[in-house]
């Protein structure tokens, strides 16, 4: 469902109600800087981040 936030400004609160947007909601709001390079790639990428964040995390 909606969720609502709370919004104290001086001596008033605000409830302001927010929708729920789905991934194609974000769908181009943000530009490109770099094209994607792959699922293989960003696979990588995230073997050797996490490999090399685990066995940091091993030798101390």
């Amino acid at each position: 469902g909606d969720s609502v936030i709370f919004m104290v400004e001086k001596d008033r609160a605000i409830l302001k109600p927010l929708k729920k947007k789905s991934l194609k909601d974000f769908y181009g709001i943000l530009p490109a800087t770099r094209p994607f390079p792959g699922m293989e790639s960003v696979r990588k990428e995230v073997h050797r981040k996490l490999s090399k964040h685990l066995l940091e995390k091993e030798t101390k």
